[in-house]
């Protein structure tokens, strides 16, 4: 009898454990990109912090289509950012001498340098921006996220420059 109880305790211990290993092998990482882009609408050519843009995020979507969890990222990093200067026909980036693109919180209590570039090659109608090094899972989680562009121009105008953003996050989930 009592052998009997032993291997019962026994076997219901390796039932156990075997449950929880393969509870921890589901619980596996998910690391995936995210390829998402948004426009820029620049009122003037001016130096400074010019209009607040919400944008929203592909990084939901591609949690689901990678059966993730938005809400159990653990990080997002941007690997790539470049700016395109779709309007107006014709113009590049010869008024521009810098430009840093800040993430602002959805509260908008908290804002981080997204990516920047300090070197703007003449007559260059695309600028490869260098991404920030910072964690932007505060920023992405919600969905909806906010950009503020900071110009350096040489060159004042009142025209409004369209600018399209294309950036790259690789998301990484417990």
């Amino acid at each position: 009898m009592k052998h009997a109880c032993s291997l019962c305790v026994l076997i219901a211990l390796v039932w156990l454990f075997s449950g929880c290993k393969k509870e921890d092998a589901e619980k596996s990482d998910v690391t995936f990109d995210v390829l998402d882009s948004a426009v820029l609408d620049v009122s003037r050519y001016s130096s400074g912090h010019t209009s607040t843009i919400s944008v929203w995020s592909k990084c939901a979507q591609a949690c689901e289509i990678n059966k993730a969890s938005i809400e159990h990222v653990k990080s997002v990093v941007l690997r790539t950012a470049e700016v395109n200067l779709k309007y107006p026909n014709g113009q590049n980036f010869d008024f521009l001498d810098r430009l840093t693109l800040y993430a602002v919180t959805a509260e908008g209590n908290k804002r981080i340098v997204l990516a920047a570039t300090d070197v703007v090659p003449r007559g260059a109608t695309t600028l490869k921006l260098v991404p920030t090094k910072e964690d932007l899972t505060a920023y992405l989680q919600p969905g909806r996220y906010y950009i503020i562009p900071y110009l350096e121009v040489n060159q004042p105008s009142q025209n409004l420059a369209e600018l399209q953003l294309q950036y790259d996050v690789r998301a990484q989930q417990l």
